[in-house]
């Protein structure tokens, strides 16, 4: 077994300068690399969390490329963090050698190995990239002798530079038009063409579910509704269901939100297909004993934010690619809410305003399970008037 040695920073594993950038870029199209998200869960018993740390990234670095963490490397070299995180992770080796490497280091409690298509890797990175200055989130320090705007200057060239590695864009903010002029010069052809968006966007999102659980995904017709927030979500409520809810803002000059809700035994049923031949997978729950996301077993809830990136980062990459659109997803938030909670979600950790809002509504059935869920696209007014603007070639 591996045992602590001299600790060092676990900065010295993931570095962002250009000479590192450059290499990372040159990997990720390389089709003799795997792209992997490895998660760990430490024993609760680990005193030193940043030493077990450095020892397991110095692991992995021997297999293969780290590109970031999750939580990010702030938090995790602070030891502010609870017992588990994520490592996205590009290698050669098999996920088989990369366990073996683990199983030889001391106090880790639980660990998987999920393997990631390489469109979906690169999706990962560039909102890692795109999502903050990358100063602040692994430390890049200025050449020697630059000055203060030399130091400012060279900050915003290596920021532009990742985010166009990252395939993203920098474009002019568009502020649109009111939300109530919007939508109600709405035409019905235009309510139909969004009706098709929804579909394309939720038929995409039923074949990546389908092909991680091996079942038939089907969706139905969508529904375009414009509709005050609250309004909605009282009809959502009304029969006092505990709900399943993940979202994903879409980040960026086109802002919108992907909710994704399940009745709360539903998705339990959906989680443990998805988790089915892992360890701990056979953990009974009962349905009265989950009260929030915090009552349920690590494994089920990183499955869970899988379960969300997956569905809504698969909606927005159709959406793009039809309307020639950049839709960047932040990693998915989630909760369980009875009734009135979920206003309390939507409203403060969401951040969705409870004025007229359309939404883009579509039902997902896996028919084998007796489960059904619904996907929701939100559209704020700005995103909204260049989706129709897009739109128009099509009408």
């Amino acid at each position: 077994m591996i045992e602590n040695e001299e600790f060092e920073s676990i900065r010295e594993f993931i570095k962002l300068d250009r000479k590192s950038l450059e290499k990372i870029q040159e990997t990720l199209i390389d089709d003799s690399y795997f792209s992997y998200k490895v998660y760990i869960r430490l024993q609760p018993t680990c005193l030193l969390k940043r030493v077990r740390l450095f020892i397991i990234f110095r692991a992995l670095s021997e297999l293969g490329q780290i590109c970031f963490t999750n939580p990010d490397l702030q938090v995790l070299e602070s030891g502010e963090f609870k017992l588990d995180f994520e490592i996205y992770f590009i290698s050669q080796k098999e996920d088989n050698e990369i366990l073996k490497a683990l199983d030889e280091i001391l106090e880790i409690e639980n660990k998987y190995i999920l393997s990631k298509s390489k469109d979906e890797f690169i999706t990962l990175f560039s909102e890692f990239v795109s999502s903050g200055t990358i100063k602040d989130k692994i430390g890049i320090e200025p050449e020697i002798g630059a000055g203060k705007s030399g130091k400012q200057q060279q900050e915003q060239a290596l920021n532009n530079e990742i985010v166009q590695a990252g395939g993203l864009s920098n474009i002019s903010q568009n502020k649109g038009k009111t939300s109530n002029d919007l939508f109600s010069n709405i035409t019905d052809l235009q309510k139909d063409a969004l009706k098709e968006i929804g579909n394309i966007g939720a038929g995409n999102a039923a074949n990546a579910l389908a092909g991680l659980i091996s079942r038939r995904v089907d969706i139905n017709i969508p529904s375009v509704q414009i509709i005050e927030l609250d309004q909605y979500i009282n009809n959502l409520t009304k029969n006092k269901y505990t709900l399943f809810t993940t979202w994903s803002n879409i980040i960026g000059d086109n802002k919108a939100t992907i909710l994704i809700l399940f009745k709360i035994s539903d998705v339990i049923k959906l989680v443990s297909v998805m988790i089915e031949g892992m360890e701990d997978s056979k953990a009974e729950l009962s349905e009265a004993d989950i009260k929030s996301i915090d009552d349920l077993p690590e494994l089920y809830t990183s499955a869970l934010s899988e379960l969300g990136h997956i569905l809504a980062n698969h909606y927005s990459i159709a959406l793009g690619n039809l309307l020639e659109l950049k839709l960047m997803t932040e990693p998915p938030g989630m909760s369980l809410d009875i009734g009135e909670q979920l206003h309390d979600t939507i409203n403060n950790q969401i951040g969705l305003y409870n004025g007229l809002s359309l939404l883009i509504a579509t039902t997902i059935m896996i028919k084998d399970l007796m489960v059904s869920g619904s996907c929701i696209f939100i559209p704020d007014p700005a995103t909204m008037d260049r989706m129709l603007d897009a739109l128009s070639q099509f009408l």
